[in-house]
């Protein structure tokens, strides 16, 4: 069970698992298709990777922002400084950017 079943959303991906594939132009078809299909405001990114793509969507749809969302295979220097593990990191990147995504502020 993946967590959108788990908790009754839908979770879509531009490139599939993989961190490391290029989007290709069907791809980000299918993705501004999906915004403009559901009127999504937030595209969610995570920080640790280029957010060439995650750009393009919002420029080229209504997508109004990108939000950061990480599994965390990594830190930023910036959570590294706040000393932050796995619970921080959810609790301070992964929970505020869901909440704004499902208005859930």
């Amino acid at each position: 069970m993946n967590i959108g079943q788990r908790y009754g959303f839908e979770v879509e991906t531009l490139t599939g698992l993989s961190p490391d594939d290029e989007p290709t132009l069907k791809d980000r078809e299918r993705a501004q298709e999906i915004i403009a299909e559901h009127d999504l405001q937030y595209v969610c990114a995570d920080p640790l990777e280029s957010k060439t793509a995650a750009n393009q969507l919002v420029k080229k749809t209504d997508a109004t922002e990108i939000l950061p969302l990480t599994p965390i295979p990594g830190q930023t220097q910036e959570w590294a400084d706040e000393d932050w593990g796995y619970v921080e990191i959810m609790e301070n990147v992964n929970f505020e950017s869901l909440a704004t995504a499902f208005h859930a502020e």
